[in-house]
This record gives structure tokens, C-alpha cells and sequence, in this order.
């Protein structure tokens, strides 16, 4: 059976927030072009909307370190709708884009023409 990882969740409730597993569903980092690519996509279902994007790092007792790229995506509370009834399906819409992004980033090389392999010794190599 195949496990596709999670790319990406509801990681904030107020002000809504979501979380992209950038680097596990890519194998690589963001480029500018693809947070660029991202926030025109989103600014069609809302009027602004913040991109961090950056690594996360894990430590565990007894356990590798692990990091991994990626992206926070920020809608500030007051553009948001207040009834759940518009707001549930404005988020499905965006989750669905931000989805869709992910793939299309994953589809599409780095600029830099990085072969598959080579990223993926440059991954394997980084954890």
C-alpha cells in the first residue's frame, strides 16, 4: 500500500494558517518563483495573504535529526469570512490550490536543471 505524505494541513485555526511539507513532496527547496507562483495563484479566492517559507527541524531523544523545507501560508483574521458557512468552503478552496501548487512544484525541475538524481542525493545527504 502506498502511503503519500500529508502535503499540506490546517496548522493554525486563528488566524488561519496552513502548512506545506514542501521538501517531502518535492525534494527540493522553494524557489522565488514558486512562492511567487503561489501567492498569485492564492490572491484569486482572497486579498492578501503571507508566505514564509523556510526549514523545520526536529530533534528527538534516541533519534535522528530530521529537516525538512516548508511554507507557511498566512491569511490575516480580517479578510477571512466570519460564518462558517462561507468560511469552510473558502478554505477547501484554498487547500485545494495550495495542493495543487505542491504538485505542479514537485512536476516541474529546479531552475538550476538539477537532475533527479543529483537531488536526490542532495536530499539524501541533508538528513
Amino acid at each position: 500500500m502506498d502511503v503519500e505524505p500529508l502535503a499540506v494541513y490546517v496548522s493554525g485555526a486563528s488566524p488561519l494558517e496552513l502548512t506545506v511539507n514542501f521538501g517531502i513532496c518535492t525534494g527540493r527547496e522553494p524557489t522565488r518563483a514558486d512562492i511567487d507562483g503561489l501567492g498569485e495563484m492564492l490572491l484569486d479566492f482572497v486579498s492578501g495573504v503571507t508566505l514564509v517559507a523556510g526549514r523545520r527541524y526536529e530533534f528527538a531523544q534516541g533519534a535522528a535529526e530530521s529537516t525538512a523545507p516548508e511554507v507557511k501560508v498566512e491569511f490575516p483574521p480580517f479578510i477571512l469570512p466570519t460564518e462558517k458557512a462561507e468560511l469552510e468552503p473558502l478554505i477547501e478552496m484554498l487547500l485545494e490550490t495550495v495542493r495543487r501548487w505542491v504538485r505542479d512544484c514537485a512536476a516541474t525541475p529546479p531552475a538550476t536543471a538539477e537532475d533527479l538524481t543529483a537531488r536526490i542525493a542532495r536530499t539524501a545527504s541533508e538528513i
